[in-house]
């Protein structure tokens, strides 16, 4: 599957130290196909059709897989005395989520973020927010950012940390 060659490369090149930065846009946000070709945006238009959610949720799960996979790369991979996801933070998500009905919200966006133990992020939890007075997805970038040693107050609209994360 070319998601799992771009992740092996994404893999390949942590371990090879070639870089420790990488931005990987699996599908554009107006589209975005499942494993099976399916059309992941058409399908986030749901209004709350069963057959439509279930084809939505295969394409979910099979992209959480594909990241469980490189997930577990990380995880088994040696480095300064303890996996190199420890040392390394992965966050995946979308800018929008598919609101009430399949109407796209920028508010409460669909994060995971993996990794980092080592750098002093706390994991086995869901940070949830108030739906009207909530962080913007700046506060997670400027905590990933601070936890690689990027001497930052701020960045973008960022009003500060994200509480919980850290």
């Amino acid at each position: 599957m070319w998601i799992d060659v771009m992740m092996e490369l994404s893999y390949l090149a942590f371990v090879t130290d070639t870089t420790r930065v990488i931005t990987f846009e699996w599908s554009r946000e107006a589209g975005g196909f499942g494993g099976g070709g399916e059309n992941h945006h058409e399908l986030s238009h749901h209004g709350g059709d069963a057959n439509m959610l279930s084809k939505l949720a295969k394409i979910d799960r099979f992209h959480l897989e594909r990241l469980g996979r490189f997930l577990t790369f990380l995880e088994q991979t040696n480095e300064a005395e303890s996996s190199m996801l420890d040392s390394t933070m992965v966050m995946f998500g979308s800018g929008m989520n598919s609101g009430v009905g399949g109407a796209h919200s920028p508010k409460n966006l669909p994060l995971l973020v993996a990794g980092g133990q080592k750098l002093g992020l706390k994991h086995g939890q869901h940070l949830a927010f108030d739906q009207e007075n909530h962080p913007p997805l700046s506060n997670v970038l400027l905590t990933m950012a601070q936890k690689m040693d990027i001497q930052e107050e701020l960045f973008q609209d960022s009003t500060g940390t994200l509480d919980g994360l850290v």
